[in-house]
């Protein structure tokens, strides 16, 4: 299944179900597709100014993203909610462009 026009996917997360999670640069959004039957959908549709350029999974079904805005945030990997943001950086022109795990912490 291709994605919605304009995504602009820049990194993949793929989880043991399976499914993979793409993350857009032109709006934050989250596309999730199932590596099985082709099919996907947008978990989350984004908004103005926000980046998803590096993504991570966690066990729990989390979904970790940061962008180039500074922000980190962290979705449930089901529903598309976001659980929790972080302001990394105030300063601008600054580009976060992964992100890692380390047991329970990113």
């Amino acid at each position: 299944m291709p994605l919605p026009d304009g995504f602009l996917s820049e990194r993949t997360a793929i989880d043991r179900e399976p499914y993979a999670y793409m993350g857009s640069r032109a709006n934050g959004a989250i596309h999730r597709t199932d590596l099985c039957t082709g099919e996907g959908r947008t978990l989350f549709t984004g908004a103005a100014g926000l980046v998803a350029v590096g993504l991570k999974l966690d066990r729990d079904g989390l979904l970790y993203l940061v962008g180039s805005t500074g922000v980190a945030r962290t979705h449930d990997s089901h529903t598309g909610e976001v659980v929790t943001t972080h302001q990394l950086t105030s300063a601008t022109g600054h580009f976060i462009n992964d992100v890692a795990l380390l047991g329970d912490r990113a």
